[in-house]
């Protein structure tokens, strides 16, 4: 499964938190299971998150589209430039991934 299929997996089951101060405050919590980073995000957040996520024992991987691209298949009407997963399934096919 790739990036895209493991988004709309935890979209569906509602298992997602959307935005940079959402995406810190589920991992600071332990509800955070993987998080995915718009290829355009900027700089000084993604390492922000990713140095979180190596702390927090969870994977970053990286979406290869704009942060535009990342809230449309959100379905969401603005863009996303970080994204939490909260849902542990969705979380280990993105972990495979990154293997």
């Amino acid at each position: 499964m790739d990036v895209s299929g493991a988004v709309r997996k935890a979209l569906k089951n509602n298992k997602t938190g959307f935005g940079f101060r959402s995406t810190i405050n589920s991992l600071m919590t332990g509800k955070c299971h993987a998080v995915v980073l718009a290829g355009n995000c900027p700089r000084r957040q993604a390492s922000d998150l990713e140095r979180h996520a190596e702390l927090a024992g969870v994977p970053a991987v990286r979406f290869e589209g704009t942060s535009l691209e990342l809230g449309e298949l959100c379905g969401r009407p603005f863009m996303v430039s970080a994204l939490a997963i909260l849902d542990p399934t969705a979380a280990s096919e993105l972990s495979r991934q990154k293997k």
